[in-house]
């Protein structure tokens, strides 16, 4: 659930041109702290429980982690994990997934139509392909250009940039593959009645 509230958060910030490392760690902590402290008391649960056999589980997780760590660098023209952390890198350093586009507007109005085509393939219908598969524009020419995908992995890749440099920017992609092999691990011990 924490890797869920950091996503909405981190999101929450970007729709809000607001994005920064500290804002999201003080923004995810009060959240946080503030479910956290709500579902102890409607459950009257104590605090901190303990949980048998969440060792193996993190070893899992930390072993995974380790498994999948340096992330791979992807430099692939504008491919998806390019696209990711290309706008996660702008996004860790302009506080914002649009990115100002100093070409665009200088590329003749009778080009435009040619240059920047309609990414669902209707001529009149935006968003128009700026870089294809990486950035779309409203409206041909326009003096800004965003991303043309799921912002998640982008906002993770902005995380991973902003807390480590732009050369772990695609951690986020080690973090998930571990964070799926400990969910894997807890329902097989869930469904199998591993304890440890």
């Amino acid at each position: 659930t924490s890797l869920l509230c950091t996503s909405i958060v981190a999101l929450l910030l970007v729709v809000a041109e607001a994005f920064s490392l500290p804002r999201l760690v003080a923004v995810n902590g009060i959240f946080t702290l503030a479910g956290y402290l709500s579902v102890a008391r409607v459950r009257h649960l104590e605090l901190f429980p303990a949980q048998r056999g969440r060792r193996a589980g993190v070893l899992v997780f930390v072993l995974a982690l380790g498994f999948y760590w340096p992330p791979f660098e992807a430099h692939l023209s504008a491919s998806d994990a390019s696209s990711y952390i290309a706008a996660g890198v702008q996004l860790a350093r302009h506080h914002k997934l649009t990115k100002e586009d100093d070409l665009g507007p200088l590329v003749p109005p009778f080009v435009r139509p040619v240059l920047f085509f309609s990414a669902l393939g209707m001529p009149w219908k935006p968003p128009y392909s700026r870089m294809h598969g990486g950035l779309v524009v409203d409206v041909p020419g326009a003096p800004e250009a965003h991303p043309s995908f799921f912002p998640v992995p982008s906002v993770w890749a902005g995380i991973f940039a902003d807390a480590l440099g732009a050369r772990y920017a695609g951690g986020y992609v080690g973090l998930f593959a571990a964070a799926a092999a400990w969910a894997a691990w807890l329902l097989a011990r869930a469904r199998l009645g591993i304890v440890g």
